[in-house]
């Protein structure tokens, strides 16, 4: 991982802010949080400044009210003409069992927000509130990085990658002017290995 050697010494930690891609509505110590997860992860291991690290605020009153501050964050950050969404430079996303990327569920009214850049939104088992980016900001991006892992995923990754399952939200990714890269492990490709030639690792196999 990043926070690993050889990779942490080598990384500019002083060059990249890392923003969040989505987060569930609750204390930033509760188990299930994002911004908890990242802390752990990433920025207590690394050598992070502390302005690189952009988390959601969820003290907010409401999701809707920490959608609009995020916005905000992100805007005082990127430049970009009205009406225009900003080119983060990587995106990593998972991909749920039922297709959801982010926090942008199957029949969500979040998926077809079409000029927000943060929207709150509600999915899971059980559903909980959260803040979401949204799709054009998922597909302004320069580069998407898919991570996939598990045997449970290998229908629906098969069903995104041979394009039977257009209508899930992982189908509605493609960034205009950038690119997409799956990473999965052996059980979640396990049904893909006669449907794609073995890369090396270097590809949707991983």
């Amino acid at each position: 991982t990043l926070s690993s050697e050889p990779y942490r010494s080598r990384f500019p930690w002083n060059l990249v802010h890392f923003y969040q891609v989505d987060e569930r509505w609750v204390p930033p110590v509760d188990p299930s949080s994002n911004q908890r997860m990242l802390r752990e992860s990433l920025v207590s291991r690394a050598p992070v400044p502390p302005d690189r690290f952009h988390p959601v605020d969820t003290s907010l009153p409401t999701p809707r009210e920490g959608a609009r501050r995020y916005e905000e964050t992100l805007k005082r950050s990127f430049r970009v003409k009205t009406g225009g969404f900003p080119r983060l430079d990587a995106i990593l996303l998972g991909l749920g069992e039922d297709g959801h990327i982010a926090s942008l569920f199957p029949g969500s009214p979040a998926l077809e927000e079409g000029s927000a850049w943060v929207t709150e939104a509600e999915g899971g088992d059980p559903p909980v509130p959260r803040v979401t980016l949204t799709l054009p900001v998922l597909n302004a991006a320069s580069h998407i990085f898919f991570l996939v892992s598990g045997k449970e995923k290998a229908r629906v990754l098969e069903e995104v990658l041979l394009e039977r399952g257009a209508t899930l939200p992982a189908s509605r990714v493609s960034p205009r002017r950038g690119k997409v890269t799956f990473l999965a492990d052996a059980d979640a490709a396990s049904r893909l290995e006669e449907k794609f030639p073995p890369d090396n690792g270097d590809g949707v196999l991983g």
